[in-house]
This record gives C-alpha cells, sequence and structure tokens, in this order.
C-alpha cells in the first residue's frame, strides 16, 4: 500500500532563465511545486518527503507549508547539499528517509494530473519498480527525455537518453521499494536516477512500466519549456491538472 511519497527537488535548476529557482516559477497562478503535490494528493496520498538543499528549503518550505494547511497534508524535508553527484543521490536519500516497504517517487519538476497517479497506483502491483510511461508523449521533448526500452513481457530492459530503440517515455513518476537500498553497493549512489534504475531492474525480476498514455503531461527544464506551459500550446497540461485536483 502506498502511504508516502517522495518528492526529489535537490536540483539547482540551471537551465531555467527566470528570476526565480522554476520550482518557485507560477504557472496559471500556482508555483511548479505545487503541481505533483496537489496531483498525488488529489489521487488520495497525503504524506510527503521532499528532497531539497539548503539553499531552497527556506523558500520552498514556505510553499509547502501553505500547502500542508490547504491540504491537510504532513510534510518533512530532506536535505541534499550533494546535488553534482546526480539525483540517484536524491532518491536513495528519500527512500531511506520514508521507512517505508514501497513509496510513490516524483521529480518535482514535472506537471501532470492527478488521473496519471491514479493510473500508476492502480497498475504497479507487487514490482519491486513501476514507471509511468506514455508511448505516445505529445508535450514533451524526445530528444531531452529519459526513454525506457521493455522486453516482450512488459519487463524494463534498458532506461536512459538517446536509445535507439524504446517504447515508453518516462513521465518521472515511480513506484519503488525500498529494497533498492539493498543494491547500492552494486548499483552506485551517484549519477544519473534511470542507471540505477536500470542496474535494479537487471538484478531483481518484476520491474515494469504502467501505461498512462493518454494523459498529458510536461516536463519543465528550461526556460523555454516554462514559456510553452505560461504563454504556448503546452497549456492545456496545467489546466488539466488543476481540473483534476477539483474532482
Amino acid at each position: 500500500m502506498l502511504r508516502r511519497a517522495v518528492v526529489l527537488a535537490a536540483g539547482l535548476g540551471e537551465r531555467f532563465r527566470g528570476s526565480e529557482h522554476k520550482l518557485l516559477a507560477r504557472i496559471s497562478g500556482h508555483h511548479l511545486i505545487e503541481y505533483p503535490i496537489r496531483s498525488i494528493a488529489a489521487a488520495g496520498i497525503s504524506r510527503f518527503l521532499v528532497v531539497t538543499n539548503s539553499i531552497l528549503l527556506e523558500k520552498l518550505s514556505r510553499v509547502v507549508t501553505e500547502l500542508e494547511r490547504e491540504l491537510g497534508l504532513e510534510v518533512g524535508f530532506v536535505i541534499n547539499d550533494d546535488v553534482e553527484k546526480g539525483n540517484a543521490r536524491s532518491l536513495l536519500l528519500g527512500l531511506a528517509s520514508s521507512r517505508e516497504p514501497v513509496s510513490l517517487v516524483t521529480v518535482a519538476d514535472h506537471v501532470y494530473p492527478s488521473t496519471l497517479v491514479a493510473r500508476l497506483v492502480r497498475g504497479y502491483g507487487e514490482a519491486p519498480l513501476a514507471i509511468a510511461g506514455d508511448r505516445e508523449p505529445v508535450h514533451v521533448d524526445i530528444a531531452e527525455a529519459t526513454l525506457v526500452k521493455v522486453s516482450e513481457s512488459g519487463v524494463i530492459e534498458r532506461i536512459g537518453k538517446n536509445l535507439d530503440r524504446w517504447d515508453y517515455v518516462d513521465t518521472g513518476l515511480h513506484v519503488v521499494s525500498a529494497s533498492l537500498l539493498d543494491y547500492v553497493e552494486r548499483c552506485g549512489s551517484e549519477g544519473e536516477m534511470s542507471a540505477l534504475y536500470e542496474c535494479f531492474s537487471r538484478s531483481t525480476r518484476g520491474s515494469v512500466v504502467v501505461d498512462v498514455t493518454g494523459d498529458v503531461w510536461k516536463d519543465v527544464d528550461t526556460w523555454e519549456d516554462y514559456l510553452r506551459l505560461v504563454e504556448g500550446r503546452n497549456g492545456v497540461v496545467a489546466l488539466r491538472a488543476i481540473e483534476s485536483w477539483r474532482v
């Protein structure tokens, strides 16, 4: 049973040209960091751990404290000041602090509706790792995306960028077993989360992709991504997310 979500929010956002860190940028009246938290809360999870760095902690905590009061959430923070070592480190710190047998894990800079969360929660089963994957993403630059290749039986084989062949695009929302922590020595604790996932998938059995094709979503890596959400053709993604919170 999923009882806690881990939000990975320790990145420096160096490709974003706004005056604030990108997670504090507003989209349709809400800070970017609010989108994954609100969508997950609307899907029924109320306990969160936000993995961030010391520089961002104070500003993010202000936003999150308001969400706690408004939505009745329980939110804690975990500090990762070794951001240069990759997001795998944030993931492992979050899982260790969660102390749950399985956690929902999300990157903090993706916008998606609560329906996407609900589909992953319904479909992950007993998998040690389940990635919410999209076969036909509409609002995402494939050249920048994390791609997933699965076997004929649906088990994850490859995860990463610039794969020659792929079946899904990673939406940035995952269900991860705490057993991943047992593979740190074999798989490493630094570098990209996708490499850690690939190693873990090869070392265990049953890691899968849950198909969420049809739900709109968008990653915000750059200033241009942000502008497309605020004033461009990707604006529908934010609106769909907001609508899903009200259901």
